[in-house]
């Protein structure tokens, strides 16, 4: 896994990690894991967690107003899509939302839903 998408993934599943640089689909990538978390009414402290480790630079409170304004929109899909061209990351979102939404082992409902949609 070499992506963009990948790198997301290994900063999720790997607490010593962090994203060490930004890249133009980031903005979307934190939309859709914001909204991932946020699917079932609460953003858990490791959901909150991950979050923090893909928002290089950023301090607890600047990623914890992020996650409020993102929370707050609706999920953008077709802006997540064009800000991905790259046919290896399209491929691992998937894998990205459900590292997402198993931080605290079990998917809710409403994560369920929305990673329906996303499929």
């Amino acid at each position: 896994m070499s992506g963009r998408v990948a790198q997301w993934i290994d900063a999720l599943q790997n607490p010593s990690s962090q994203l060490k640089s930004t890249h133009p689909a980031d903005d979307a990538l934190f939309a859709m894991l914001v909204h991932v978390a946020y699917a079932d009414g609460t953003v858990d402290e490791e959901e909150f967690d991950r979050l923090m480790r893909v928002s290089p630079g950023l301090e607890l409170g600047a990623v914890l107003s992020r996650v409020v304004d993102e929370a707050n929109e609706p999920m953008n899909f077709e802006g997540l899509f064009i800000a991905l061209p790259d046919r290896e990351d399209r491929d691992l979102l998937m894998k990205l939302a459900t590292t997402m939404a198993l931080s605290d082992d079990h998917i809710a409902v409403d994560e369920s839903e929305f990673l329906q949609r996303l499929a």
